[in-house]
């Protein structure tokens, strides 16, 4: 039951957030074997002037290249002079620890390259967060995950019940 939350800079349009929504949950989904119901999507949006790499503000004019800056103090950065940073990308995914560093890692490269391909990311400005959690420390619907029925009890949809 992953939970992805997307932060970004700002300027991308709906129909791109529909686009990496609908992308990373068929990723997941088809990756994991899990239904897609089970994964939730979350995007934020920031101004590149609150995003920072490298000690430089995403607002700088050079962040392209003082963001790829390999030796603190000093002019040595891996930039190619040509390549621009037009977006930058951190994704969180909150999962359950059953999945293996090999699901893990086609599932960052997935990601990455669909962030690349939408929102116009560098790879190497993709920073990808995998937390593992217990399943019982995930419930959705008033149920863990550790409930043995867990998908269908956790597909209730009727309202909570009030307090007596």
């Amino acid at each position: 039951m992953p939970f992805l939350a997307l932060e970004t800079w700002t300027g991308i349009t709906e129909e791109t957030k529909r686009q990496w929504i609908r992308g990373a949950t068929e990723i997941g989904a088809n990756l994991l074997n899990i239904p897609p119901d089970k994964i939730l999507v979350l995007i934020r949006e920031f101004p590149p002037g609150n995003w920072g790499q490298a000690g430089v503000s995403g607002a700088d004019p050079d962040f392209a290249e003082k963001s790829r800056s390999i030796v603190w103090g000093s002019e040595e950065t891996y930039h190619d002079g040509i390549s621009p940073v037009s977006n930058t990308a951190v994704i969180a995914i909150d999962v359950w620890n059953v999945y293996t560093q090999a699901q893990k890692n086609e599932w960052a490269a997935g990601l990455t390259a669909l962030t690349g391909e939408l929102l116009g990311t560098p790879a190497d400005k993709v920073l990808i967060l995998f937390r593992d959690l217990p399943p019982g420390h995930w419930a959705q619907t008033g149920v863990t995950g550790a409930h043995p029925a867990f998908l269908e009890a956790s597909r209730q949809v009727a309202a909570a019940s009030g307090r007596g």
